[in-house]
């Protein structure tokens, strides 16, 4: 192979020093013909700033015309990407299923259409009664409706969609019922106003949340040691306390007395 000839050092000199002569004329005619008062693009973090009359103006031609721009701090126009490709569909029909899937040939293949869901909606629109057959089935429903909030509901003995066939029933015959859902318990932060001197109402902080983290260790302990529960699963509310559900067999066929 032809090796490559190399430039004289005077002439190396020569085309670095040209070199950096341009860059240093460009900068200064690129600056020259910028506004002193123009600010850096901060990656769009100046259009979401809006406490200055000013803010976003720069950027303002990155917004399609007609359309608002995006306000920090409302959610509901990502909950579709959420509910799409976040959305743990899968792991919660399989928890909510207690073994009751396909893979089973002794399992109840009909439980999990009996199991009724709650979606709240935009503009605090209820929609109950819902049921859904695996994770493919729900995650369509959360794409398409959107809610704000879900709630689990009780197994009835038939499907909730179609209770209306079972409201009328004559004695004898199958009436729209409930008959299994698990023991939930919570407790909320303003449990403890009384004794807290850090915070009130929904405020959380490192000095009060520790009561919570001892009311659990509590109730915990006396669920599994004086009831014989296993299967627990404490979750954060997501505003001011904590939740327990109970998920024993034994649990969520007690009645409306026993709990």
């Amino acid at each position: 192979p032809r090796r490559r000839e190399r430039l004289p050092r005077e002439r190396s000199r020569l085309l670095f020093s040209r070199t950096r002569e341009s860059e240093r004329a460009r900068h200064a005619m690129t600056t020259a013909t910028e506004p002193a008062s123009k600010k850096p693009k901060l990656d769009g973090a100046a259009a979401m700033d809006h406490d200055s009359p000013t803010a976003g103006k720069e950027n303002a031609s990155a917004v399609p015309a007609g359309k608002p721009g995006y306000t920090e701090g409302d959610t509901h126009d990502l909950m579709p990407l959420y509910y799409k490709h976040m959305f743990p569909a899968e792991a919660m029909m399989k928890w909510l299923a207690y073994g009751n899937d396909s893979k089973r040939p002794t399992a109840d293949q009909g439980f999990m259409q009996r199991r009724e869901f709650c979606f709240t909606l935009e503009g605090d629109v209820f929609a109950r009664y819902q049921s859904f057959k695996d994770a493919v089935d729900l995650r369509t429903a959360l794409r398409q409706k959107v809610p704000t909030k879900i709630d689990l509901g009780p197994v009835f003995n038939v499907d909730p969609t179609k209770r209306a066939a079972y409201s009328g029933a004559t004695s004898g015959g199958t009436v729209f019922a409930p008959v299994e859902r698990e023991l939930v318990m919570d407790i909320d932060m303003t449990d403890y106003d009384d004794v807290r001197t850090c915070c009130s109402a929904a405020n959380i902080c490192g000095k009060c949340w520790p009561l919570m983290t001892i009311a659990v260790k509590v109730i915990d302990a006396g669920l599994r040691a004086d009831f014989g529960f296993k299967h627990l699963l404490w979750v954060y509310s997501g505003r001011r306390g904590i939740h327990v559900w109970v998920c024993d067999k034994r649990a969520r066929r007690l009645s409306n007395e026993a709990r």
